[in-house]
């Protein structure tokens, strides 16, 4: 019930590092709203850099999330933070600011 949309492995014919799973529940989310969602209108949060990148290849917005990697990895990201924390991620990216 929390969810509109919910993607798994099974889901989809490659997973990740692939876009796959990114771009089908952008597709699913499109449907729900009756309009179109484009992967730039999206943020993908990922702690994996192979991930980060082969998802900015296909236009996601990324957040990379320093749990497996160091900062210095996850450089290709478009922001990187330590902890997904609501007062770290508004100071990070002000974008995300809601008030």
């Amino acid at each position: 019930d929390l969810f509109d949309a919910i993607v798994t492995a099974e889901d989809v014919a490659i997973g990740k590092p692939h876009p796959s799973g990114y771009l089908l529940t952008a597709r699913l989310l499109s449907e729900k709203i009756g309009g179109k969602i484009e992967a730039a209108g999206c943020i993908v949060i990922e702690d994996a850099p192979t991930v980060i990148r082969e998802v900015r290849r296909v236009g996601f917005k990324t957040i990379g999330v320093t749990n497996t990697y160091p900062a210095r990895d996850l450089s290709d990201a478009d922001w990187v933070v330590d902890s997904l924390e609501p007062s770290l991620l508004c100071d990070t990216i002000p974008e995300l600011r809601t008030t």
